[in-house]
């Protein structure tokens, strides 16, 4: 599993002239076909990803305006949710995207 993080930049938003602010946050999550060939799976793993960041993320903007992409490759482990979720938490942590 990879995390890979820039500085927010909307200026790169201008096109779809949505106000998103200073503190601007998005998180995308990036599932390979080597992972699953079934998109019902990669979007159960996405799904499952995202609810778990959303637990940690507080909506009062207090977090830092950066942008996120979790890229999960082939060789992650897809029958244990517990570990694929403690390499989630422990990469977000480690980051210190969240205060």
């Amino acid at each position: 599993m990879d995390l890979r993080i820039a500085k927010s930049n909307p200026n790169i938003l201008r096109s779809h002239k949505i106000n998103y602010g200073i503190s601007n946050f998005k998180l995308a999550i990036s599932v390979s076909k080597k992972v699953s060939k079934k998109s019902v799976i990669r979007n159960k793993i996405r799904r499952l990803l995202q609810e778990k960041f959303l637990e940690n993320f507080n909506k009062e903007c207090t977090h830092i305006p950066y942008w996120v992409l979790v890229n999960l490759k082939s060789g992650t482990s897809l029958n244990d949710n517990e570990e694929l979720l403690r390499e989630f938490q422990f990469l977000i942590s480690k980051s210190g995207l969240l205060k």
